[in-house]
């Protein structure tokens, strides 16, 4: 097994992404061997965790399991070669299969990369130990954990975090809290994967920024973000569209419409508009949703 996986992970980190879908289809086909209970969906207070099933059918999501699994390749690299004794790393929402660092694991066989491993569901970190076990790989498990990400509490600092959590537009799922929560829990040279997502407000022929995410700007202290003004010309109607850009590791991006999470979200229109303007609300609690303020 440990051959297979680490033939199936090399083939992933060589292949252009242009031709990852055969690669990711073999590591579906690997995973597929572990059974597990699917589970159930569970809301937080900050989005909807997604059930241990659910977790695992992202793998199906081709650009998005390659592109992250080739930006935590890329990170562990770089933190191995640094004069660390161990590599703190800690994976938060791991779902059933863990995918984004078992493989690597696998692959680079070192001690000194030790994983705390961490997912909402019981059902989903019992299934990660058991591949663990079947991989021999329980020399770098730190810790397994059945909490929510964003009420975790420790002194330790980690030198790498992971976490993707999320659905298009940052909507749905707890990005954006697990993000500020964890943040702060990497060291001052830590890296947070993804690095940065950046949402652009797109309508008639204009483009805006609106909200990046990043281990420096978490949104703290706000459950409520408001954009700023965006005008719009009369008697001009388009669709009012927000755009996604994961930047997951260096150059390993995902642009808008390449995923499942960086699909565009129509939100409305500017027939809608009062006056000159609109500006974009977005709700980080609860269930993370944007709307739109016609009448600034």
């Amino acid at each position: 097994m440990r051959h297979q996986l680490n033939d199936i992970f090399q083939l992933i980190v060589t292949s252009p992404k242009e031709n990852c879908d055969a690669a990711i289809k073999r590591l579906i086909s690997f995973y597929s061997n572990f059974e597990f209970d699917s589970g159930e969906q569970t809301v937080t207070n900050y989005g909807l965790a997604l059930s241990p099933k659910h977790s695992a059918d992202c793998l199906n999501d081709y650009q998005r399991t390659f592109a992250f699994m080739n930006g935590v390749h890329r990170a562990l690299e770089e933190l191995l070669n640094r004069d660390s004794e161990v590599i703190n790393v800690m994976y938060a929402g791991t779902g059933a299969y863990a995918p984004l660092i078992i493989p690597a694991l696998n692959y680079f066989q070192n001690e000194r990369i030790q994983v705390a491993f961490i997912d909402i569901h019981q059902e989903s970190i019992d299934n990660v130990s058991c591949i663990i076990d079947h991989l021999g790989l329980s020399v770098n498990v730190e810790e397994f954990l059945v909490c929510d990400a964003t009420k975790f509490k420790t002194d330790k600092k980690f030198d790498l975090i992971i976490s993707e959590v999320m659905f298009r537009a940052l909507t749905s799922e707890p990005q954006v809290a697990v993000a500020r929560h964890l943040s702060p829990l990497l060291k001052s040279d830590g890296v947070f994967i993804p690095e940065k997502i950046t949402i652009t407000v797109n309508y008639q022929d204009n483009e805006h920024h609106v909200l990046s995410l990043s281990k420096k700007n978490t949104l703290k202290n706000t459950s409520l973000f408001e954009s700023v003004e965006c005008k719009v010309k009369q008697d001009d109607f388009s669709d009012i569209i927000l755009k996604t850009k994961v930047s997951i590791y260096e150059d390993f991006i995902l642009d808008h419409n390449r995923s499942k999470i960086t699909d565009d979200l129509v939100l409305g229109s500017t027939i809608h508009v009062k006056k000159d303007s609109f500006k974009m609300l977005f709700k980080i609690n609860n269930s993370p949703n944007w709307k739109i303020n016609y009448n600034p």
